[in-house]
Protein backbone atom coordinates (compact mmCIF):
# COMPACT_ATOMS: atom_id res chain seq x y z
CA UNK A 1 0.00 0.00 0.00
CA UNK A 2 1.34 3.62 -0.91
CA UNK A 3 2.19 6.00 1.62
CA UNK A 4 0.68 9.36 0.78
CA UNK A 5 1.11 12.61 2.98
CA UNK A 6 -0.52 15.69 1.50
CA UNK A 7 -0.05 19.15 3.01
CA UNK A 8 -2.46 21.67 2.64
CA UNK A 9 -3.35 25.23 4.22
CA UNK A 10 -3.76 28.91 3.05
CA UNK A 11 -0.94 31.17 1.15
CA UNK A 12 2.32 31.90 3.19
CA UNK A 13 1.51 29.37 5.72
CA UNK A 14 4.66 27.22 4.75
CA UNK A 15 3.39 24.24 2.78
CA UNK A 16 6.28 24.18 0.51
CA UNK A 17 8.69 24.82 3.48
CA UNK A 18 7.02 21.75 5.21
CA UNK A 19 7.12 19.59 2.01
CA UNK A 20 10.93 20.69 1.23
CA UNK A 21 11.83 19.20 5.08
CA UNK A 22 9.75 15.78 4.78
CA UNK A 23 11.13 15.02 1.56
CA UNK A 24 15.06 15.91 3.08
CA UNK A 25 14.39 13.54 5.36
CA UNK A 26 13.26 10.33 3.44
CA UNK A 27 15.47 11.39 0.60
CA UNK A 28 15.60 9.13 -2.37
CA UNK A 29 12.43 7.02 -0.68
CA UNK A 30 9.73 9.83 -1.73
CA UNK A 31 8.51 11.64 -3.99
CA UNK A 32 7.35 15.78 -4.00
CA UNK A 33 4.50 16.53 -6.41
CA UNK A 34 2.79 20.14 -6.67
CA UNK A 35 -0.76 19.60 -7.27
CA UNK A 36 -2.15 23.38 -7.20
CA UNK A 37 -4.14 25.63 -9.25
CA UNK A 38 -1.08 27.76 -10.36
CA UNK A 39 0.62 25.96 -13.02
CA UNK A 40 -1.23 23.98 -15.51
CA UNK A 41 0.53 21.28 -17.95
CA UNK A 42 -2.32 22.21 -20.86
CA UNK A 43 -2.18 25.34 -22.23
CA UNK A 44 -5.74 25.08 -23.33
CA UNK A 45 -6.85 25.95 -19.88
CA UNK A 46 -5.23 29.17 -19.56
CA UNK A 47 -6.50 30.15 -23.06
CA UNK A 48 -10.01 29.16 -22.25
CA UNK A 49 -9.66 30.98 -18.63
CA UNK A 50 -8.29 34.44 -20.21
CA UNK A 51 -11.40 34.26 -23.10
CA UNK A 52 -13.26 37.00 -23.29
CA UNK A 53 -16.85 35.64 -23.60
CA UNK A 54 -16.40 32.43 -22.14
CA UNK A 55 -19.71 30.37 -22.03
CA UNK A 56 -20.92 26.92 -20.16
CA UNK A 57 -19.03 24.73 -22.16
CA UNK A 58 -15.66 26.95 -21.87
CA UNK A 59 -16.49 26.61 -18.03
CA UNK A 60 -17.45 22.98 -18.07
CA UNK A 61 -14.06 22.30 -20.38
CA UNK A 62 -11.81 24.24 -17.79
CA UNK A 63 -12.94 21.63 -15.44
CA UNK A 64 -12.43 18.82 -16.74
CA UNK A 65 -9.10 19.76 -18.27
CA UNK A 66 -7.94 20.80 -14.73
CA UNK A 67 -9.61 17.73 -13.30
CA UNK A 68 -7.66 15.39 -16.20
CA UNK A 69 -4.11 17.65 -15.00
CA UNK A 70 -4.77 16.99 -11.75
CA UNK A 71 -5.32 12.88 -12.42
CA UNK A 72 -2.17 12.85 -14.81
CA UNK A 73 0.36 14.44 -11.43
CA UNK A 74 -1.52 12.10 -9.45
CA UNK A 75 -1.05 9.01 -11.75
CA UNK A 76 2.69 9.96 -12.19
CA UNK A 77 3.43 10.42 -8.33
CA UNK A 78 1.97 7.67 -7.09
CA UNK A 79 3.32 5.13 -9.99
CA UNK A 80 6.32 4.56 -8.49
CA UNK A 81 6.75 2.76 -4.95
CA UNK A 82 7.44 5.63 -3.14
CA UNK A 83 6.22 8.07 -0.31
CA UNK A 84 4.40 10.61 -2.06
CA UNK A 85 4.81 14.01 -0.49
CA UNK A 86 1.55 16.39 -1.99
CA UNK A 87 2.59 20.25 -2.30
CA UNK A 88 -1.07 21.16 -1.74
CA UNK A 89 -4.02 18.01 -2.74
CA UNK A 90 -6.91 18.04 -5.24
CA UNK A 91 -9.56 18.25 -2.06
CA UNK A 92 -8.14 22.22 -1.73
CA UNK A 93 -10.84 22.58 -4.78
CA UNK A 94 -13.90 21.47 -3.40
CA UNK A 95 -12.83 23.16 0.08
CA UNK A 96 -13.11 26.13 -1.79
CA UNK A 97 -15.47 24.76 -4.53
CA UNK A 98 -18.49 27.93 -5.30
CA UNK A 99 -20.27 28.87 -8.45
CA UNK A 100 -22.67 27.34 -10.49
CA UNK A 101 -20.34 24.05 -10.71
CA UNK A 102 -19.67 23.29 -7.16
CA UNK A 103 -21.71 20.01 -6.92
CA UNK A 104 -20.00 18.35 -10.27
CA UNK A 105 -16.52 20.07 -8.64
CA UNK A 106 -17.15 18.62 -5.31
CA UNK A 107 -17.98 15.22 -6.97
CA UNK A 108 -14.82 14.71 -9.36
CA UNK A 109 -12.15 15.64 -6.26
CA UNK A 110 -14.01 13.42 -4.13
CA UNK A 111 -14.46 10.38 -5.91
CA UNK A 112 -11.37 10.55 -8.56
CA UNK A 113 -8.76 10.85 -5.97
CA UNK A 114 -8.28 8.79 -3.02
CA UNK A 115 -8.18 10.54 0.21
CA UNK A 116 -4.01 10.70 1.62
CA UNK A 117 -2.95 8.50 4.18
CA UNK A 118 -2.04 11.43 5.92
CA UNK A 119 -2.94 15.15 5.82
CA UNK A 120 -1.53 17.76 7.49
CA UNK A 121 -3.09 21.47 7.49
CA UNK A 122 -1.39 24.20 8.50
CA UNK A 123 -2.83 27.05 9.41
CA UNK A 124 -0.78 30.66 10.44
Amino acid sequence: MKKTIAILGVDGSGKSSAVELVGNHYGENCVVMYMGFRRFEDPRIEALQNKQNRNVIDTLRILFLTYRCFWNRYNKATKENKIVIFDRYTHEGFINASGRFKRLRVLLFKYLFPQPKKLVYLHC
